[in-house]
């Protein structure tokens, strides 16, 4: 379950951060 977590809020980050560059 642990590793489950730490993957969605990694996928989670990734997802924002590219979403973030995107509009810059």
């Amino acid at each position: 379950m642990s590793t489950t977590t730490n993957e969605l809020f990694l996928n989670f980050m990734v997802y924002h951060l590219t979403f973030l560059w995107s509009i810059f």
